[in-house]
């Protein structure tokens, strides 16, 4: 945090002491960068505590996401999309025409891709490509599996999701992107999930000889051609929410059960491709998962979800490296010398000087001295404090009176930065 206050130091400024000075954590930060002041013969600097991000060069910064409940930098990362419970994923990767449809969830489906059904590396969502599909006998099918009993467990938790987009909405009376046929008892068993031309959207359930057991539909105009959309349907116990880019549009509550094989899937139309039924566009990260993927809580009222930023990865979390770039501060002279003070959490065994550095630059950043840091003490919960002080005039650095800081993280490791003092001399 950067109050624009000054103390006699010049450009060290203040923290906001009715927020933070009771925290006994920002106290020791506090300390260290007066022991930097009064020990080291720093006599100017700044002092972020990210209360907000006014201090930090969002537009340099990579990787960087901002907490504003706990006021902290961490990795961006991406959340594990698919695991034990993962019934069907099709990331769509691979050479552009390819026809090969690889189902990435742990127990694989033979996928046939149909007509001319085929990947297209130009217009995608996420990977190298995307399902491109013409309207005109299109589909991927998956033979019959018990994967596909969404409906005999009422505590069961189902998340059916895909990003989609369409060519040409006004080309059909029902484009359907998800269409399974068969029966339990009967006929007339099915999970489908399709598109109107006036741009609402149906996820239907039925069951033989009851009819139709979920129902959700949207209103018109909520879909339309040449835009990506993230479609999602969230079953939680007996509740059911649609979702269109994250936000809730319909919802359904059943508590009928249907046991047996619904029958195999068709993506991009129904069974025996009919004209008027099937998609003309692209389909991307098509997902079954027999869990609440997203954390949803379906009800009538107005649910959310976080909509996905990239295709999904294996069931681990992949932690990205993360470069957490200052604003520049004009130092009063051109400063000999400057020291960091970190305040860091250590949530992955981190080594420092490895898997977190700290740089310096005097001139804007054209130029950076890397600070060999040393923990200076652990208090509670992994927080450490990292203190370390470098060169400016070493061959090499600019020079400059335009002072930043940065620090980088690596070796994909977690970490969670509090505060950041730099002071000069």
């Amino acid at each position: 945090m950067r109050t624009g206050d000054k103390n006699i130091l010049g450009n060290l400024q203040a923290p906001k002491t009715n927020q933070l000075m009771d925290n006994v954590l920002l106290n020791a930060f506090d300390i260290a960068i007066n022991g930097s002041l009064t020990r080291h013969g720093m006599v100017d600097g700044i002092r972020d505590a990210f209360v907000d991000e006014s201090g930090v060069d969002t537009g340099g910064s990579t990787n960087e996401v901002y907490d504003a409940v706990n006021d902290l930098y961490s990795n961006d990362s991406l959340p594990a999309g698919y695991g034990a419970n993962t019934k069907l994923l099709l990331h769509c990767n691979g050479a552009d025409t390819s026809t090969t449809f690889t189902d990435s969830s742990p127990t694989p489906h033979t996928v046939t891709a149909n007509g001319n059904a085929q990947v297209d590396t130009g217009n995608k969502k996420w990977g190298t490509g995307a399902l491109i599909l013409d309207g005109t006998g299109d589909y991927l099918s998956i033979p019959d599996s018990t994967d596909w009993e969404c409906m005999s467990d009422a505590d069961d938790d189902w998340t059916y999701d895909l990003w989609i987009y369409f060519d040409d909405l006004s080309g059909g009376s029902a484009l359907q992107y998800f269409w399974q046929y068969g029966d339990d008892t009967g006929a007339n068993s099915y999970v489908v999930w399709f598109a109107y031309a006036t741009g609402a959207t149906k996820f239907q359930v039925a069951k033989s000889g009851t009819g139709v057991i979920v129902e959700l539909l949207t209103a018109t105009g909520l879909l339309a051609n040449t835009t990506w959309y993230h479609l999602a349907v969230c079953k939680v116990g007996n509740d059911w929410g649609l979702y269109i880019d994250g936000t809730q549009v319909a919802s359904d509550s059943n508590t009928t059960l249907m046991t047996g094989n619904i029958g195999s899937a068709f993506i991009g139309t129904r069974m025996n491709p009919t004209t008027g039924l099937a998609v003309t566009g692209a389909i991307d990260e098509f997902r079954i998962d027999n869990e609440n993927r997203f954390s949803a809580t379906p009800s009538a009222g107005n649910d959310t979800i976080t909509v996905p930023t990239a295709e999904y990865a294996p069931a681990s979390e992949t932690i990205y490296d993360m470069t957490l770039l200052s604003n520049s501060v004009t130092a009063e002279v051109e400063p000999d010398n400057s020291r960091l003070v970190i305040f860091q959490e250590d949530v992955d065994a981190v080594t420092i000087n490895t898997d977190i550095k700290g740089w310096v630059s005097k001139d804007g950043g054209s130029t950076w001295a890397q600070v060999t840091l040393i923990d200076e003490g652990t208090y509670d919960t992994n927080r450490n404090i990292l203190v370390g002080t470098a060169d400016l005039t070493a061959s090499g650095i600019g020079a400059g009176v335009s002072m930043e800081y940065k620090i980088t993280t690596h070796n994909s490791k977690e970490q969670k930065i509090h505060g950041i003092g730099m002071l000069w001399d």
